[in-house]
């Protein structure tokens, strides 16, 4: 794959216009299928004095987040602090991802970067902004996302400010604007939420669409830094969509309900259901059209008994009113459970030729429990099993003590002996009998 020159990743940049913080959203030097590194470039655009900068990494290691680290340092005027996998280098913190604020006293910060991987035929990276805190929206919109067989979308999220928590909803959209599945975070002040797959994120691992978009939205409360990664398959090549300004929710408006569906529903298996309503939601109502209960669960799961489609409506309410979404689900049959035959083993009970065998079928499934009535020869029954069947031995059955048989289906037409094992004292404990199998 052709590389560009790392000039060319560094030509876009970042000030401090009017702040005196530069966020890079996005640094690591963490080894996941390839090492991924964050090479940085601070520039002090003033004309005559040297500025000093504090740079701050808040980041995640060994899966705990909110941690943190500060490192001061100096740039000359009209100069450059060149930084190659910064993470590393200027923090000591290998095997970690977060976030970077550089602060300083002036305006004169200049902040670039690039986050790419080493491999050999791998990408070059992708050019990660400095941003300032004007760059961080309480309704942020991601947009122009692809996840298919040719790319596939990463998601991360920095909490800025210094003493207040956020808690935001994640939703995800396809390309016509329906809701595919959302996700709530929680982060602490200055917390990274680290790269994340989208769709994992949103509970909807098999999703694919184009030019889908991200609704990150906190209610007003506080702004938050999100950005994506859409990466090639193919390539490996990356491009970082950072979050922009989105309008709010209309004011005093009903939510729009919505759901989705995991897996293949089967019955007698619990199907989990995914809340993808907008809206400020307070409550919620599932009405599965089995006859079963109302459930009032965000993110329900539930077990339908039987096969067949079924409507499920979910009621969304909020402050405002409520809003309704139908949609039916085929729910398929779930595997049948095997036929338990119970054996009664007895002194004496069976005579092999002369006790009236045990008939099953070709094609269904069985279990047989053998329960002793007494102790046979002391030792209790023992069972040899039938190997062409594939039913084990056993030993020891004592009254109180039954052993029930793995599930075997027979496969062939025929007649099979069983008895007892050597346990029994040749035989004479009575643990003898024929199996018939039939069409």
């Amino acid at each position: 794959m052709r590389k560009l020159s790392l000039s060319l990743l560094f030509l876009a940049a970042s000030t401090a216009a009017s702040a005196n913080t530069v966020t890079l959203t996005a640094a690591a030097s963490v080894q996941g299928q390839a090492l991924f590194k964050s090479d940085v470039r601070v520039f002090n655009r003033n004309q005559t004095t040297t500025i000093s900068v504090t740079a701050t990494y808040y980041y995640c290691s060994g899966g705990s987040c909110g941690q943190e680290k500060s490192v001061n340092f100096t740039v000359p005027s009209r100069n450059s602090a060149s930084f190659n996998d910064i993470v590393s280098t200027l923090f000591a913190l290998p095997n970690t991802q977060g976030a970077i604020e550089f602060g300083t006293a002036g305006d004169d910060l200049v902040v670039t970067s690039r986050l790419y991987s080493e491999n050999a035929g791998g990408s070059f990276g992708q050019f990660v902004p400095g941003l300032e805190d004007s760059d961080a929206f309480p309704f942020s919109v991601l947009t122009s996302l692809q996840e298919n067989a040719d790319f596939r979308t990463n998601f991360v999220a920095f909490n800025l400010n210094d003493s207040d928590s956020v808690s935001a909803t994640v939703t995800l959209h396809d390309g016509t604007g329906a809701a595919l599945g959302s996700a709530n975070l929680a982060l602490g002040p200055h917390t990274f939420f680290p790269s994340t797959r989208l769709t994992t994120l949103v509970g909807v691992p098999s999703a694919t669409f184009d030019n889908g978009y991200v609704v990150i939205d906190t209610a007003g409360a506080r702004p938050l830094f999100v950005a994506a990664s859409v990466l090639d398959n193919h390539s490996q090549d990356t491009i970082f969509i950072k979050g922009e300004s989105d309008s709010p929710p209309p004011a005093g408006q009903a939510p729009v309900a919505s759901f989705t569906v995991s897996g293949n529903p089967t019955a007698g298996v619990p199907v989990q259901f995914t809340d993808t309503s907008t809206g400020n939601l307070t409550s919620w109502s599932w009405d599965f059209g089995d006859g079963s209960a109302i459930d009032h669960s965000q993110n329900p799961s539930h077990t339908f008994a039987q096969s067949g489609n079924f409507n499920v409506i979910l009621t969304a309410a909020n402050s405002v009113g409520s809003g309704a979404h139908t949609s039916a689900v085929a729910v398929q049959p779930g595997t049948p459970q095997p036929t338990n035959i119970v054996v009664h083993l007895a002194r004496f009970a069976y005579t092999p030729g002369t006790a009236t065998p045990i008939t099953l079928h070709v094609g269904t499934s069985y279990t047989l429990t053998l329960t002793a009535d007494d102790n046979g020869q002391g030792q209790g029954h023992g069972f040899f099993g039938v190997s062409a069947l594939g039913i084990p031995r056993h030993d020891n059955i004592l009254p109180g003590s039954p052993f029930t048989t793995p599930v075997f289906t027979p496969t062939q037409v025929g007649q099979f002996t069983f008895s007892c094992s050597t346990v029994c004292g040749g035989g004479h404990s009575g643990m003898a009998g024929t199996i018939m199998v039939v069409q």
